[in-house]
């Protein structure tokens, strides 16, 4: 048993728990239906593109306050979000911890929208920040192609499954560690079944709870910079 998993079993203090954020990254117990670790993401989704207008009229979702305002010719040079990701909740359910394909859609403008480019203009590199990430991911389609909505939902998945190596887990700010510890208490205080598979911690786990995509804001100082805001 490792020194994280005798703390939880034994309900560590907050001492334990400072003791434990300075070790490199403790294996967990995975839910009974989370998908083995051995097991290969499914590959990135290859779709026709359907072109939107590059009009400088609209609305774009600030990334500062979250909601939706007009742009003008001052913001014409600066990428936008497509609509799908203003409030995605809407129109879809995307739990970032479960694979591409129990994405569920609510109507079915939504499941067009997965061959749109998620950005305007198209772009094929995007760089997505988060406040409950101490990194960013970086996202690129090697082909060449623009990266369209499915492609972003995907690469989201995919990365967040990365596992979390002890070069990463050292650099983590102590209060983010701390929350990852905290999580896998409660991860673990759900255990019912003794034998169930042991992985380490991935970059999901620093989402806590919060797993579920809310909406994605593009960057006004950065082109192709994203903001990723989660929900319960």
């Amino acid at each position: 048993m490792s020194d994280i998993s005798r703390a939880l079993s034994r309900g560590a203090d907050k001492s334990d728990l400072e003791y434990d954020c300075q070790r490199p990254p403790p294996p967990y117990t995975a839910f009974p239906d989370a998908p083995s670790s051995s097991s290969s993401p499914p590959p990135p989704p290859r779709l026709h593109i359907l072109p939107l207008p590059t009009t400088s009229i609209g609305r774009y979702c600030d990334a500062a306050s979250g909601s939706f305002v007009e742009k003008d010719s001052l913001y014409s040079e600066m990428s936008h979000i497509h609509e799908l990701f203003w409030e995605t909740s809407l129109h879809a359910s995307i739990d970032l911890s479960r694979p591409f394909s129990e994405v569920q859609f609510f109507a079915p403008p939504a499941v067009q929208w997965m061959a749109d480019p998620a950005t305007i203009p198209a772009s094929n590199s995007l760089r997505v920040k988060c406040l409950s990430l101490p990194w960013a991911i970086e996202i690129e389609d090697t082909l060449g192609g623009a990266i369209t909505c499915a492609d972003l939902i995907h690469a989201l998945i995919t990365n967040l499954e990365r596992e979390v190596t002890p070069q990463e887990w050292a650099s983590s700010p102590q209060r983010a560690r701390e929350r990852v510890v905290q999580h896998l208490k409660r991860r673990h205080s759900r255990i019912t079944k003794p034998n169930e598979e042991i992985r380490p911690v991935r970059w999901i786990d620093y989402l806590g709870e919060r797993t579920k995509l809310k909406r994605i804001a593009a960057s006004q100082s950065r082109e192709f910079e994203l903001y990723l805001y989660t929900s319960f």
